[in-house]
């Protein structure tokens, strides 16, 4: 009987070190990235426009007449192969300057479906820097948008993200916040003189400022219209899906 379990504690040994020597590491995931840098003398008083497909868009200001981009192409190949190669070569992003404007657009060459589940580990980043009197207009079909210290007047519309927009200077027109699936929150200087027109369906609407209410519209969840600091350009927000709340600067 001893001899048999000392046989067995041998095996046992030697089994554990033949897969000791064996062990292979999980491999990390590789990634392809492909980065697009762009910079484009500009005038103050332009137009930034962004339409993405897909993408997390990031403006924010600076004190020179410079566009300065910089996009981001990122897609996890495991499991997938060359088919993430592709999709990452599908997506083509094409640039537009045009006198003191400038045009950005991200698309895909054949429909964003023929990818299938790859679209969940294909990652697009929009970081762009502009004059800080410039308007901004960006648009996704996927992704968050995040405006920082932007200065003129603002439109921006993503259907599945969240919405976050500081605003430094008192808008001039319209601006207008929308997102189907996502919470939105936008800074304003204190002293801002808007119209507020704020809808959501299934979320709530929240307000550091003053509101002098015109109506509560009763058939939604939570809706606020009204005048901030005696009113001005409508400043319009809508979700489906989530929270707003407009804060005030610090002074």
């Amino acid at each position: 009987m001893k001899g048999f379990i000392a046989l067995n504690v041998l095996l046992s040994v030697l089994i554990l070190l033949s897969n000791a020597g064996c062990y292979k590491p999980v491999p990390v995931e590789e990634q392809i990235m492909e980065r697009i840098e762009k910079t484009y003398s500009v005038n103050a008083g332009g137009n930034l426009t962004i339409v993405s497909d897909i993408g997390f868009i990031d403006v924010q200001t600076a004190d020179r007449n410079q566009v300065e981009i910089v996009v981001t192409k990122v897609i996890k190949q495991r499991r997938f192969g060359q088919s993430a190669a592709d999709a990452l070569a599908d997506f083509e992003v094409a640039f537009s300057p045009e006198d003191t404007d400038v045009h950005i657009e991200g698309r895909f060459k054949h429909a964003r479906e023929r990818w299938g589940k790859i679209n969940n580990r294909l990652e697009i980043r929009y970081h762009v820097t502009v004059p800080k009197d410039y308007k901004v207009n960006v648009e996704t079909s996927a992704g968050d948008i995040k405006l920082e210290s932007v200065g003129r007047d603002v439109n921006a519309k993503t259907s599945a993200g969240d919405i976050q927009a500081t605003m430094t200077a008192q808008p001039q027109n319209e601006c207008s916040f929308r997102t189907s699936a996502g919470d939105i929150t936008v800074t304003l200087i204190p002293d801002v003189t808007v119209d507020m027109d704020a809808e959501t369906w299934a979320g709530d609407v929240s307000t550091d400022f003053t509101v002098a209410r015109v109506s509560q519209r009763k058939f939604l969840k939570n809706g606020l219209k009204g005048s901030i600091n005696g009113g001005g350009p409508l400043l319009k927000l809508r979700t489906s899906a989530g929270d707003i709340h407009l804060q005030k600067a610090a002074d």
